[in-house]
């Protein structure tokens, strides 16, 4: 295992960007639902095909959304299981 694929699996804080385009149809639709995705693994559900900046997904995916003061996220329902771990 060399060095160069480990930090292929490694997402730091730091080097995450914010998309404010992945969600964009909700802030179109009323500005107080404005957020942005940040991806760690995979790209999640929002219709991103690819993002070079994440560790590549296998079984599941990781990302937060980062929402202004005075903006709502919706309430949403997936058919998949949604949990959040803290390291």
């Amino acid at each position: 295992m060399t060095w160069r694929w480990i930090e292929t699996r490694v997402a730091r804080f730091e080097t995450r960007t914010l998309d404010w385009d992945a969600l964009k149809l909700q802030a179109d639709y009323d500005p107080k639902y404005k957020r942005a995705q940040m991806r760690y693994v995979g790209t999640g559900g929002t219709g991103e095909e690819s993002d070079g900046n994440t560790v590549p997904a296998e079984n599941f995916t990781f990302s937060t959304m980062v929402l202004p003061p005075s903006c709502l996220g919706l309430v949403h329902d997936c058919q998949c299981k949604i949990s959040a771990d803290c390291l």
